[in-house]
């Protein structure tokens, strides 16, 4: 089976990305997605222990993550296809580019974020880093 990884973060490019990974699925028969969100890693300090303590960030977190990844299965449930989801703490495009090699996926197919050329080039962009991660074609869907 043909594993297409889509990381899914919520912004509109990324619904665009998913959308269009799930009209490669139903061409292709036989294939999946692997949906995956990345959190970053959660850092619970000073007030915020007190208040909301480790496990509770923790469960906050994967609420938040699950409903990021909740409109991307529903489209894919709809639609028919074939997909998985994962939830992967740490950074972004590493998280990336490593799910997609442990997973032996085919291809990545992901959003791009927008940034100004400026903004880019002081921040980086996380497509850009993933292209170079990579070992397998990324799609970037605007």
């Amino acid at each position: 089976m043909h594993t297409i990884l889509v990381p899914v973060d919520g912004s509109p490019s990324c619904t665009r990305a998913v959308e269009y990974a799930i009209r490669q699925v139903q061409r292709n028969t036989g294939s999946e997605l692997l949906f995956l969100h990345m959190q970053l890693p959660i850092l619970v300090y000073g007030e915020i222990a007190v208040y909301a303590g480790d496990e509770r960030a923790r469960a906050m977190a994967a609420e938040h993550s699950q409903a990021l990844l909740a409109p991307a299965e529903q489209a894919a449930r709809t639609a028919g296809v074939a997909f998985r989801s994962l939830i992967v703490e740490g950074d972004i495009a590493e998280g990336i580019a490593d799910t997609a090699r442990d997973q032996k996926v085919e291809c990545v197919i992901m959003g791009t974020r927008g940034l100004g050329r400026v903004a880019a080039l002081v921040m980086g962009s996380v497509a850009v880093k993933v292209v170079h991660l990579v070992e397998v074609p990324v799609t970037l869907v605007k």
